[in-house]
């Protein structure tokens, strides 16, 4: 057995050496010493393997596949179990109730990890984790108008959309539905992690300052695998590019009792077999018109939120000129 086959068994274990040692019949010492050594040289190829998009070539190519306009990836961060830590362990004693380290990480719409940051502790709050880091800094600058898509837990900014907290409008839900559409791919991709590595699903029994090596292998297997297109990978997400399959109703009594599709990619809305709708207002009753009829636009939302940004600053406001700015409007 080569160095590399050890250390995937080793991952693919809950992580107890001495069973790994004992099933291939050497000692828990030879085994440390080879997953040690692997593990740090797969680390060493970290920069050849997770990439963040920072030319404008390949920011344009990252943008590719979302539905969400100017979108090149998706940033959360996954809880990864440990031992508690003899020193400063309440650091690491998180809200869900156990001991782990924060990892960060972002993703494209290949479902390949763009970034990952393991240095923070389980205490710690995603949003801090999120302002600290490089990806951070990096989409900060805004470069050729690319964000990231984030969860509620984090705050909205010009390169990081948010969903709405309580959608009230069929705007604001067929915006969370095709946020969501496109944001859970990161969520996915973690879900595929700590299936094809079940030590990460397990509590670590390394010592600390080693965990974060292994962690950081992880990610960088994953995406060796994704890019040789390891027959045994995870079945592609069926139906992604239609997501807008579910009726929606939204406070004004909007209906739509059929199939409708959002592409915010090609700036459009593209109405299927709608059969009715009811309304109880004069802007419900003019989005419904133009639902219906085909015509209704992303332009035709951004002029209705343009008289919103005009007399207040609610977050229908706050997320729309975020957008808009985003694309160089006024």
């Amino acid at each position: 057995m080569s160095k590399m086959e050890l250390y995937l068994r080793t991952l693919g274990d809950p992580g107890f050496q001495e069973g790994v040692g004992a099933d291939l019949g050497i000692y828990q010492s030879t085994v440390s010493k080879t997953i040690n050594e692997v593990a740090s040289k797969i680390v060493r190829r970290k920069g050849m393997w997770i990439r963040f998009p920072l030319t404008p070539n390949e920011l344009e190519e990252a943008k590719r596949g979302w539905h969400m306009p100017d979108a090149i990836g998706a940033v959360d961060c996954t809880h990864i179990k440990i031992r508690k830590p003899v020193l400063h362990g309440e650091e690491y004693f998180n809200r869900k109730g156990f001991c782990s380290i924060n990892v960060q990480a972002t993703c494209n719409y290949n479902e390949c990890f763009t970034s990952v940051d393991v240095s923070w502790p389980g205490s710690v709050h995603d949003s801090r984790v999120w302002r600290n880091s490089d990806v951070f800094q990096i989409t900060k600058s805004n470069i050729n108008y690319a964000y990231l898509l984030g969860d509620e837990g984090y705050c909205i900014a010009p390169w990081l959309m948010t969903p709405y907290k309580n959608p009230n409008i069929i705007t604001e839900k067929l915006y969370n539905r095709i946020h969501t559409t496109d944001r859970i791919i990161i969520e996915r991709c973690f879900g595929q992690l700590k299936s094809r590595f079940p030590m990460l699903a397990n509590t670590i029994g390394l010592k600390l300052n080693c965990i974060p090596v292994y962690i950081t292998s992880c990610f960088i297997l994953h995406n060796v695998a994704k890019n040789v297109h390891d027959p045994n990978d995870f079945l592609p997400l069926q139906n992604r590019e239609e997501p807008y399959c579910q009726p929606i109703v939204d406070d004004a009594n909007i209906r739509v009792l059929e199939t409708s599709e959002l592409n915010l990619e090609s700036c459009s809305i593209t109405s299927y077999g709608v059969k009715a709708v009811t309304t109880t207002s004069m802007f419900a009753s003019s989005f419904a018109s133009s639902y219906i009829d085909g015509t209704m636009t992303t332009s035709y939302i951004e002029d209705r939120m343009r008289s919103d940004i005009a007399t207040n600053n609610g977050p229908v406001a706050v997320r729309t000129k975020s957008l808009m700015d985003m694309r160089g409007g006024n």
